[in-house]
């Protein structure tokens, strides 16, 4: 016997769709305005930097190869997460609730159940791309950043007065 209750329409709100485009578009400005210049700058001197005792070429690179792909991992699993459970408990897609930008007849059935039990199943993957950016980061680490320090290191030379209170001899930072 066949479930004759039809869900409800969800009704669509295209406003919903533009505030996400705006955050998107002050996001990428915000990063071409302020984050990718800093982050061009401060590459150029890693090297000569410690960030809580660690190398600045190592956190920059960590940061790039693990600390990325993690955060991206972390968002998309829990927002993922969330939603499937959200479409397991009333057994529709979209569940109700959803933002949508027009009016949507939900989606029920076998089908459904499937999708959000693979969206549950995400974090596998995920997680694999991470112990694959880890043992890249530690390989490279040993291979290409060890070696390359001790070139790099040598132009590590700054003028005692870009430092605050000392006289204006050349010192050589390690």
């Amino acid at each position: 016997m066949e479930d004759t209750q039809q869900p409800q329409i969800i009704k669509g709100n295209p406003r919903y769709c533009v505030i996400l485009v705006a955050i998107a578009v002050a996001v990428v400005l915000a990063s071409e305005k302020w984050f990718f210049p800093w982050l061009s700058e401060f590459s150029g001197r890693a090297h000569c930097e410690k960030i809580l005792g660690f190398n600045g070429a190592d956190v920059l690179f960590a940061s790039l190869v693990i600390g990325l792909p993690l955060g991206s991992f972390l968002a998309l699993t829990v927002w993922l997460a969330f939603l499937s459970l959200k479409i397991l408990k009333s057994r529709q897609m979209p569940p109700p609730g959803s933002w949508v930008c027009r009016d949507t007849v939900p989606k029920t059935g076998r089908s459904v159940i499937w999708r959000a039990y693979l969206g549950l199943t995400f974090p596998a993957i995920g997680i694999a791309f991470l112990v694959w950016g880890i043992l890249t980061f530690v390989d490279l680490k040993k291979n290409l950043l060890e070696p390359g320090r001790e070139r790099v290191s040598k132009t590590c030379v700054m003028k005692d007065s870009d430092l605050p209170n000392r006289s204006s001899q050349t010192t050589t930072r390690r």
